[in-house]
């Protein structure tokens, strides 16, 4: 036998390539992760809801009352403190 000789025992130059490539994919999967989790962390639970909520009182889609009934219940599930209240004077 020739251990280490012929072609099924030559470490060739494409194998060292898929060694790095896969070496390359592995780091790239961890940083998207590591990416994907900070910016997730990024916007608290709510934040969407409440841009949501304030554009709709703009509009006049919800009076006062029910934009602070809303905005409480968002604070109360998130645990923020209630923004100030916006108040168009229509």
């Amino acid at each position: 036998m020739m251990w280490g000789y012929g072609s099924g025992g030559e470490f060739t130059w494409w194998m060292a390539l898929v060694d790095v490539l896969i070496g390359a994919l592995v780091i790239a999967g961890i940083i998207a992760i590591v990416v994907f989790m900070a910016r997730m962390g990024s916007h608290p639970y709510g934040e969407d809801a409440r841009r949501i909520l304030e554009e709709r009182f703009a509009r006049g889609e919800i009076d006062q009352e029910e934009f602070q009934r809303r905005s409480a219940t968002l604070s109360s599930q998130t645990g923020q403190h209630a923004r100030p209240e916006a108040r168009p004077e229509a």
